[in-house]
């Protein structure tokens, strides 16, 4: 079957009209003012050719004809994906109110004034196009959240079970506590028994301000994850959120949150903020924006390149009372011959199956619809800076937020039966672990740097625990580290594991046999894990 070609240059329009000779002379004026047409003498006719063709920039629909009239060929158009978007004008000799209330985009009568119908056929073309260009526009920004969603998936469940680990297991910390205390505390319970000694009571009062403890510190563990989850719910809503006065640093701390996991393992993070007033923008919109950088930034710098890199985020006022961002990392560099090219729709640095392409042009056009700047400064091997600019709003911000990664706890370790150390770069997971194994020796520490010099000075561990997933130094660099210095130790490691993983922490994993736990885990299965290693070592 015949298929008909578009022409690429010229609009295209389909004129249904049954009566030749106004057919024709609508021809010729179409084809004068620039108009490719494509003619059918009734409803019938025109839905055989739209059916294999590409569909044209608008229909010319007459409403009396034979075989199919226009009234039918509208319900028939609408049923047909292919071309049901197609914009209508129709046409008809009736005046009728029956007439002028069809379906149509626009409608007129004749006799046509030839001058009116080439207004009305620019106008609704011009409609129907920016109508698209606005879907595409959507369209593009959910296939950028879409794709960065998915960069996100494993961070997010990664700083979720962080704070799980610590709450599930002081949960159980607490179960058990509370049964000792009810067993120590049976024999006075009866009316008419024994007193208990001071010593007892003063020693069940210290259990209770740990329980106490534990409980608290639990309950910040569950706002993390509350916080957490408010981010991606926040992510995942975005576009029917209104624009309001909001404080940029907020919106940039949440998406600071979110591409943590992808910061902390490349880079040291820093913050500058200075008080500044707040920007009209939809959050949701602008945290899109804040969180491509941050990804970008972060994924600049090559896996397991921490030591000497950074990323740095800078909110401030410029002269022109500008509200700036600016995003600024130690990575790669664009080279300068592609730095013009850098916001282009399509266009990538990143290698193939790692960038869409989307992120800039997408951000680009965000911040540009809020009526502010997205400049970029960036020299080839030597790291980029992005200057997100906004109109300020008349509100004042107030003082910075706190940092969200409080500082290394302290650690009192008891002596018992077994040496046991903990290292994560969370604090409270090295907590958390030290009460529930308050049968031995427990040392934790944050750093896999400062628990190496404890191997280097010659100390030995009996048991352990390390993250697999940590900044400076992995849990695979410090196990190769160990095993240079006491084979035997290495073997008696156990990994925690997140759920975020690496292709070199995978390759890792499947090459060596040690134990390995998931985050967030059972106390009783870490406890048995322990006591079997213990067991085997010992025999």
């Amino acid at each position: 079957m015949e298929q008909i070609k578009p022409s690429l240059s010229r609009k295209r329009v389909m004129l249904v009209e049954d009566e030749k000779p106004v057919r024709d002379a609508l021809t010729e004026v179409l084809e004068i003012h620039g108009y490719d047409v494509i003619d059918a003498g009734n409803g019938q006719e025109a839905l055989e050719k739209l059916r294999r063709m590409t569909p044209p920039d608008i229909i010319i629909l007459d409403l009396r004809m034979p075989v199919m009239d226009g009234w039918e060929f509208r319900m028939r158009q609408k049923t047909e994906v292919a071309f049901a978007d197609t914009p209508v004008v129709a046409i008809s000799a009736d005046d009728t109110p029956q007439a002028a209330a069809i379906d149509a985009d626009r409608f007129l009568s004749k006799p046509l004034d030839p001058q009116e119908l080439l207004v009305i056929l620019k106008e609704v073309v011009q409609t129907t196009e920016e109508g698209r260009d606005k879907d595409l526009k959507i369209a593009l920004s959910q296939a950028e959240r879409m794709a960065s969603l998915g960069t996100l998936a494993a961070g997010a469940a990664h700083e979720i079970n962080n704070p799980l680990a610590y709450v599930i297991s002081n949960l159980g910390y607490v179960s058990q506590e509370i049964k000792r205390i009810q067993q120590t505390c049976a024999p006075f319970s009866a009316a008419g028994g024994p007193v208990p000694p001071a010593g007892m009571i003063g020693e069940i009062q210290t259990r209770l301000s740990e329980l106490s403890e534990a409980l608290d510190q639990s309950k910040e563990g569950a706002d993390r994850v509350r916080v957490i989850v408010q981010g991606l719910k926040n992510f995942s809503r975005g576009e029917d959120q209104a624009e309001g006065p909001i404080r940029m640093e907020d919106i940039l701390e949440s998406s600071i949150k979110m591409s943590w996991n992808e910061i902390r393992h490349r880079a040291d993070f820093f913050r500058e903020y200075q008080t500044v007033p707040m920007v009209n923008a939809n959050g949701y919109r602008l945290g899109q924006v804040f969180l491509n950088l941050l990804i970008n930034a972060a994924q600049s710098i090559p896996e397991g390149g921490s030591v000497g890199h950074f990323v740095k985020v800078i909110i401030r006022q410029d002269v022109n009372r500008q509200v700036v961002c600016e995003i600024q990392d130690s990575g790669s560099g664009v080279p300068a011959h592609l730095l013009s090219r850098i916001f282009d729709p399509f266009f990538t640095t990143k290698p193939i199956g790692v960038g869409t392409g989307l992120g800039l042009s997408v951000c680009h056009g965000i911040v540009s619809s809020l009526g502010g700047r997205l400049e970029v400064e960036s020299e080839e091997g030597r790291g980029s800076t992005f200057r997100v600019s906004l109109p300020p709003s008349e509100a004042l911000l107030g003082e910075t937020t706190a940092p969200l990664f409080p500082a290394k706890m302290s650690a009192n370790a008891r002596p018992l039966i077994a040496k046991i150390m903990v290292i994560d770069d969370e604090p409270m997971i090295g907590m958390a672990v030290r009460r529930l194994l308050g049968e031995y020796e427990v040392h934790d520490f944050t750093a896999a740097t400062e628990a190496l010099k404890r191997f280097q000075e010659g100390e030995w561990f009996d048991v352990v625990l390390c993250d697999l997933m940590m900044p400076q130094m992995s849990g695979a660099e410090l196990f190769a580290a160990i095993k240079e210095i006491s084979a035997e130790q290495s073997e008696r490691m156990i990994f925690f594991t997140g759920g975020a993983f690496t292709d070199r922490a995978q390759s890792f994993l499947s090459r060596v046999s040690n134990r390995r736990i998931d985050k967030p885990f059972d106390a009783d299965e870490l406890t048995r894990m322990i006591r079997g290693l213990l067991e085997n070592t010992q025999q």
